[in-house]
C-alpha cells in the first residue's frame, strides 16, 4: 500500500491511501480522507494515513479485508489490531510522549469516525478506553514552550538585518530572509501559512497595514504544497509600516530573477520565492534557519536553537502579555483574541497553555520582587 496526494478542484492536495493490487484507493480510508482529512494540513493527513495503513496491513496479515470488516460492522475485530500497531511504532524509533500521544489521537479519530459512520457510535467507549490506556502523561506543554526573551530577540535581529556584517546569508537573499523572519515575529504565522501568502494578500486600510492568510487558488509547483491547518487559519493580521513597505519593495524590485538583463515573468503570485523564482519550499526555510542557528551559536553558545515555531511561541507570549498588561483585557477575553489571531480552532487547548504560562511567569516575577523587598527590610534592621 502507498500514500499519494491527489489534486482536487482549486489545487487543494488530498492524501489518499492506495491498495497495491488492484491499484485503487482503499475504500474506507478514502471516504475518511474526503470527509475528515480534507480540512487538515497535508502533513497531518499523511501522518494519519501512515497509521491507518498499519491497520490495513495488520488485517491483511490475518487474511482479513479492513474495508469489509468496517462496512459489515465488525469493528470489534479492527479494534484488536490497535495493540500491534502501537507496538510497531513504539519499536521503530524513540519518540517523545507528545508525538506518541499524537499518533494515538490519529488512531482514535479514525476508529471513532468508523464507529459513528458505520456502527452508530456503538464502539466509541470501547475505542476510547482502549486507546486511552496507551497514553503517556507528557511533560506539561507550558514547560516546553521554546520562546525568545527580549535580549535573545534583540540579538537575533542583529544577525538578520540585511546590512549587518553578522548576517550569514548571500547578498541576494538577505533582504528576503529578513522579511521572512520579521513577518514570523510580527504575525505569529505558521510556516505553511507564510509560504502561501500572495502579493494580493497585502493591503492598506487607512493608516493600518494588513496581511491575509487565505486559501488561494494559485498554481503551485511545489512537490509538498503547504496547506492551511484548519478553517480557522483564514484570518487577517496587522503588520508594521516598515514590513508592509519592505514587502512591497521586495515584490516590485527583488522578487523576480533577472534573465538577459530583464526580470522574468512569474507564473504564480506567491510572495516568497527561490532565487529561480519558484515558490519557496519548506526545505529552503529549514536550510535558512539552520544557517542562522549555526552563525549565532558560533558567537553565542548559550543562544537557544530556533525554528519557525520559536517565532510563533514568542509572538503568542508577547501578544497575550500586551492584551492583558497594556490593553486592559481580562484573561478570558485576551484568551479568545489570542485564539482568533493565531488561527486555533474553538476546541484547541493552545490558548489555555499560554495563559497558564503567563500566570506562572508573572507569579515568579512578583515573588522575586517580594524576596528582594524582604532582603532590603532585613538589611535595614541590621543597620
Amino acid at each position: 500500500m502507498k500514500i499519494r496526494s491527489i489534486s482536487l478542484n482549486g489545487g487543494t492536495q488530498l492524501p489518499v491511501l492506495f491498495q497495491s493490487e488492484p491499484i485503487q484507493p482503499a475504500f474506507v480510508s478514502f471516504i475518511y480522507s474526503v470527509l475528515y482529512l480534507k480540512n487538515k494540513a497535508l502533513s497531518t493527513g499523511f501522518n494519519s494515513l501512515h497509521l491507518i495503513k498499519s491497520l490495513y496491513e495488520r488485517a491483511a496479515a490475518e487474511k482479513q479485508d479492513l474495508d469489509e470488516l468496517v462496512i459489515n460492522k465488525q469493528l470489534e475485530k479492527v479494534i484488536t489490531y490497535v495493540d500491534d500497531v502501537i507496538l510497531s511504532f513504539d519499536s521503530e524509533k524513540e519518540i517523545s510522549p507528545g508525538t506518541r500521544n499524537s499518533y494515538i489521537n490519529d488512531l482514535l479519530n479514525f476508529l471513532r469516525w468508523c464507529s459513528n459512520r458505520y456502527c452508530r457510535g456503538k464502539y466509541n467507549s470501547v475505542i476510547e478506553d482502549r486507546l486511552d490506556s496507551y497514553r503517556i502523561k507528557a511533560t506539561t506543554f507550558q514547560n516546553n514552550i521554546k520562546s525568545l526573551n527580549e535580549n535573545e530577540e534583540s540579538l537575533l535581529r542583529e544577525f538578520i538585518f540585511p546590512s549587518s556584517d553578522k548576517n550569514p546569508f548571500r547578498a541576494n537573499v538577505k533582504f528576503r530572509n529578513w522579511l521572512i523572519i520579521e513577518t514570523f515575529m510580527q504575525t505569529g504565522m505558521r510556516l505553511s501559512e507564510l509560504l502561501r501568502v500572495c502579493s494580493s494578500d497585502l493591503y492598506k486600510l487607512g493608516s493600518n497595514y494588513y496581511i491575509r492568510v487565505s486559501d488561494s487558488n494559485q498554481t503551485d509547483s511545489r512537490a509538498r504544497r503547504p496547506s492551511l491547518k484548519n478553517s480557522y487559519s483564514k484570518r487577517t493580521l496587522s503588520i508594521s509600516e516598515d514590513i508592509y513597505f519592505g514587502l512591497e519593495h521586495y515584490i516590485k524590485n527583488l522578487r523576480r530573477p533577472i534573465r538577459s538583463g530583464h526580470p522574468i515573468k512569474l507564473s504564480h503570485g506567491f510572495v516568497f520565492v527561490s532565487e529561480r523564482g519558484s515558490p519557496l519550499a519548506k526545505t529552503s526555510i529549514a536550510e535558512m534557519i539552520l544557517s542562522l542557528n549555526k552563525r549565532i551559536k558560533s558567537r553565542h553558545k548559550e543562544f537557544p536553537k530556533i525554528s519557525p515555531h520559536t517565532f510563533r511561541h514568542t509572538f503568542a507570549e508577547r501578544f497575550l502579555s500586551s492584551l492583558i498588561d497594556f490593553q486592559g483585557y481580562d484573561m478570558e477575553r485576551a484568551k479568545d483574541i489570542l485564539r482568533s489571531y493565531c488561527g486555533w480552532s474553538t476546541d484547541s487547548p493552545m490558548p489555555v497553555f499560554y495563559t497558564k504560562r503567563y500566570i506562572s511567569v508573572k507569579a515568579n516575577r512578583e515573588n522575586l520582587v517580594r524576596v528582594e523587598n524582604s532582603k532590603m527590610r532585613l538589611s535595614h534592621k541590621r543597620l
